[in-house]
């Protein structure tokens, strides 16, 4: 039994207990019990009323304190002195859970009897119960005269009491079945109800007296016992076909609406289904041409959702296989170029006369016959067609009768026009600009190039170096080498077909320059100048030292090809002098190594200028002024043509002196 001491004294701490007796003493305890609620009963209301009954023999019933377990602990919630012993309980507040009851009863002498009659266990269930059923399925049919109902259902405080099934059909709700048992089922027999659409209801009862009326929805089922209907719409009965048929067929269900239709022939002796349809329009395409000539009944089947089968529900057809002319199959281009295309394609026909080959006109509109060929050939050349375009073929057969049906159109085309007018644009030290003309349909160009390096150490032919868009009409090659030999070229494509009509433009890079001319020995009347040759082209090379009272630059002499020196003897005293060297063939001088200043030794005391002997060049060179720049040029500078000597902190420019051919024999 419950400590429920504590909670006593608590509760009813203010009452004083007077013990009276006239005679003797009263030692019998008082004895009662609960009367309501009903022990292991259920509620869903939150204010119900305790009633109990209370009885002692001798001294009598002084009062009864109600109590109530809930929350994990006894609570005493009332104090009735006098009979009928009642206590009114709000459990609002609390959660819903299982709550046990009992009762003190105390009589005049003092004596108590706790819990008389025992607990009394009530639960309080304020949360309705759930449920769904789980078959069958909704939005399905059914043809039977009876199917099963299944659903589950639970309760997570009272339980379940009872489901009823329920179904709405004929206008009315109607109670099908009520089970107090899981698992939940009823087996439906439907076959006095007329087709229609019904609606099934589940309705769950728990034992706290909550009705849940279909609590996860409804479902609807279809009742359809009527097959659907349909038939045929082509071919027409009694027609001959060849090669390829099409079926057509209507079919409607006004229940359950229509499945699927399966098309069915009658040929070789049995029944074969061609094809299965599950959507309007209904139809399908039959190639017959692998069947022997016979006649054929064609059979049309429909199906509804509710499993009703329709055979031929309109009856069959009857068609005749008979060959006929069948047509080409597979055309394809089977091969082109810039001005000619081919075409190819399977026969299947034995009884042609030949092949007619049209292709699309689009000035009027329409398709041109460009050819015919003899029975049994399966290609044809169109020759009557420009480059860089697409055109639109289809081929039949015929004979005598008139000419087959013609599989669809196909595209063919030939190569793109080649570029023209192709020529060089700009050129620099290291780049090349090829130019050009195009017409046509055309995706873009790829760039080639030959070349041959200045020693024919490297050759390369048909390097692909970049591609351009269909707009483009210029390309700029870098990285180009002196002295090599360019042939660059252009070549439109459009799709997979590139132009294979290869035209050129040309190019030679200008001769190599000498680099690093310097100084190598210098005294008071001599320079030795050497360089580095880079030209494997040239005839040699030009020494060239600046005039100042002409303004421009004198060849002292030239040198053989691959000559990396030269020295000029009997030249002034502690004079500066001005230098530069060209690489030259019979035709192009190169660009110059860049001058460079060189002044003469300092002049001994009593030495005058020594006088040309016959160890000096053939040509003498003209001697600048004496006067020495204080600030010296820089040797990658060249002076101008045309300009005055070099001044100090005047540097020469280097863009203006190619205008020297060779100067041999001097």
């Amino acid at each position: 039994m419950p400590d429920k001491g504590k909670d006593e004294e608590n509760q009813y701490s203010g009452l004083a207990l007077t013990r009276c007796w006239s005679q003797s003493p009263d030692t019998t305890p008082p004895t009662g019990s609960i009367t309501a609620p009903i022990d292991g009963s259920s509620t869903k209301d939150s204010r119900f009323t305790i009633t109990a009954n209370a009885s002692d023999s001798g001294s009598g019933v002084r009062f009864v304190d109600f109590y109530i377990r809930y929350d994990g602990s006894w609570k005493g919630v009332c104090r009735d002195e006098t009979a009928p012993y009642e206590c009114q309980w709000d459990a609002s507040n609390i959660v819903d859970q299982r709550i046990t009851f009992t009762i003190h009863v105390h009589d005049n002498a003092g004596n108590i009897t706790m819990d008389p009659g025992g607990y009394h266990y009530v639960t309080l269930d304020r949360t309705p119960p759930t449920g769904s059923i789980i078959s069958p399925i909704d939005g399905s049919s059914t043809r039977n005269s009876q199917f099963t109902i299944t659903a589950n259902a639970s309760d997570s405080g009272s339980g379940v009491d009872y489901v009823i099934f329920t179904a709405f059909y004929d206008g009315n709700w109607h109670t099908l079945y009520t089970d107090n048992a899981a698992p939940y089922e009823y087996t439906w027999n439907v076959s006095g109800i007329a087709d229609q659409e019904i609606t099934l209801g589940f309705d769950v009862y728990d034992k706290a007296g909550h009705r849940a009326a279909s609590p996860q929805g409804t479902r609807h089922i279809i009742k359809d016992a009527t097959a659907p209907t349909g038939g045929y719409t082509e071919p027409a009965a009694g027609v001959t076909v060849s090669d390829k048929v099409t079926l057509r067929g209507t079919a409607s269900d006004n229940l359950s609406g229509v499945d699927h239709v399966n098309f069915t022939a009658l040929y070789d002796g049995s029944w074969h289904i061609l094809y299965t349809d599950s959507t309007a329009p209904y139809e399908y395409n039959w190639d017959v041409s692998g069947i022997a000539d016979q006649g054929i009944t064609l059979g049309y089947d429909i199906y509804d959702k509710a499993g009703n089968v329709a055979l031929a529900p309109q009856g069959t057809r009857q068609i005749t296989k008979a060959q006929g002319l069948l047509a080409p199959s597979n055309v394809q281009e089977l091969s082109s170029s810039q001005n000619r295309i081919t075409l190819q394609w399977q026969d299947k026909s034995n009884n042609e006369d030949g092949f007619h080959i049209y292709r699309w006109r689009g000035e009027d509109l329409s398709w041109l016959l460009i050819g015919t060929v003899a029975a049994n050939q399966t290609s044809f050349s169109d020759i009557n067609v420009g480059c860089g375009s697409d055109y639109a073929y289809y081929v039949v057969a015929f004979n005598a009768a008139g000419e087959s049906e013609a599989e669809p159109w196909i595209t063919a085309g030939t190569y793109p026009c080649p570029a023209t007018n192709l020529r060089i644009g700009t050129v620099t030290d290291d780049t090349i600009e090829v130019q050009w003309d195009a017409t046509g349909t055309l995706d873009g160009f790829r760039i080639y190039r030959d070349f041959t390096n200045k020693d024919r150490s490297k050759v390369v032919i048909d390097e692909l170096i970049g591609t351009v868009g269909a707009d483009a009409r210029s390309f700029v090659m870098t990285g180009a080498e002196c002295e090599g030999e360019y042939l660059l070229r252009a070549d439109p494509y459009h799709g997979s077909k590139q132009t294979t009509d290869y035209i050129y433009a040309s190019y030679d890079m200008p001769l190599c320059a000498p680099s690093g001319l310097q100084a190598a020995n210098v005294t008071s009347n001599s320079v030795t100048l050497n360089w580095q040759d880079n030209s494997y082209k040239g005839h040699g090379y030009n020494i060239y030292k600046w005039n100042s009272s002409i303004g421009d630059w004198d060849v002292l002499t030239t040198v053989a090809a691959h000559s990396t020196e030269a020295t000029f003897t009997n030249l002034a005293c502690d004079t500066t002098f001005y230098y530069e060297v060209k690489a030259y063939d019979s035709d192009h001088v190169s660009e110059t190594s860049g001058w460079i200043a060189v002044t003469t030794g300092a002049c001994a005391a009593t030495d005058p200028s020594p006088e040309p002997t016959s160890e000096s060049p053939v040509l003498t060179p003209t001697l600048p002024p004496t006067a020495t720049p204080t600030t010296q040029p820089t040797s990658t500078s060249t002076p101008a043509p045309g300009t005055p000597e070099p001044t100090p902190g005047t540097e020469p420019q280097s863009d203006q002196h190619q205008i020297f051919l060779p100067l041999l024999g001097r």
